[in-house]
C-alpha cells in the first residue's frame, strides 16, 4: 500500500515547527528565518489556521491559576446515550478535552479543580446527573512527566513509519 500523502507542506511544517517554540512570533520575522516572502508566510498561516490544521494558544500552568487538582476520569455509559453523554460531558467548565474511546471506558475526561471539594461537587452535581453514566474511574495526575505538543516531531516519526510500511 502506498504511503499516504501529506496534509501539509514542508513549509506548513516549517512554520508550525517554528511557532510551537514561539506562538508569538511576527510573521516578519517568520518569514525572514525562512527567507520567504511575509506574503507566502502569511498567506500558508493563513491557510493553516482557516483549514483547523493549526490553532495558536496559550497553555498556562494549572498550579499557577489555582487549579492544583488535575484528573482523568474513565467513564463507562449506556452505548445507546452515548453521543448525549459525550455532549453533555464536553459543555462542562471544568473539563478541558473529552474523548469518545474503545476498551474499558466509553469516555476520558481530563478536568482540573481548585479543590478536593470543588472535584467532588463536580462528580455528584455535574457528571452524577447526566443521564446514561453507569460508572466512573478517576485517576489523579500527582505530577506531570511530559506535557508537550510538539506535532512536527510526532509527524516526523510517522513519515518515518509510512515510509518503512511503503517499503514492505
Amino acid at each position: 500500500m502506498p504511503a499516504r500523502e501529506s496534509l501539509i507542506s514542508e513549509l506548513d511544517r516549517a512554520i508550525i515547527r517554528r511557532l510551537q517554540e514561539d506562538g508569538r512570533l511576527p510573521v516578519s520575522t517568520l518569514a525572514r528565518e525562512l527567507d520567504l516572502p511575509i506574503s507566502t508566510v502569511n498567506r500558508r498561516l493563513n491557510h493553516l489556521i482557516k483549514g483547523g490544521l493549526l490553532k495558536i494558544v496559550a497553555i498556562p500552568d494549572n498550579d499557577e491559576l489555582g487549579l492544583p487538582i488535575h484528573v482523568i476520569i474513565g467513564i463507562q455509559c449506556d452505548v445507546a446515550k452515548g453521543e448525549q453523554t459525550g455532549q453533555a460531558l464536553s459543555v462542562l467548565d471544568e473539563v478541558r478535552w473529552v474523548a469518545m474511546t474503545a476498551g474499558k471506558f466509553d469516555f476520558l475526561i481530563e478536568a482540573f479543580f481548585a479543590s478536593n471539594h470543588h472535584f467532588g461537587q463536580f462528580l455528584t452535581r455535574k457528571v452524577g446527573q447526566i443521564r446514561g453514566i453507569q460508572r466512573t474511574e478517576t485517576i489523579s495526575v500527582v505530577r506531570l512527566i511530559k506535557n508537550r505538543f510538539v506535532w512536527s516531531e510526532l509527524l516526523d516519526a510517522a513519515d518515518g513509519q509510512r515510509v518503512e510500511a511503503a517499503e514492505s
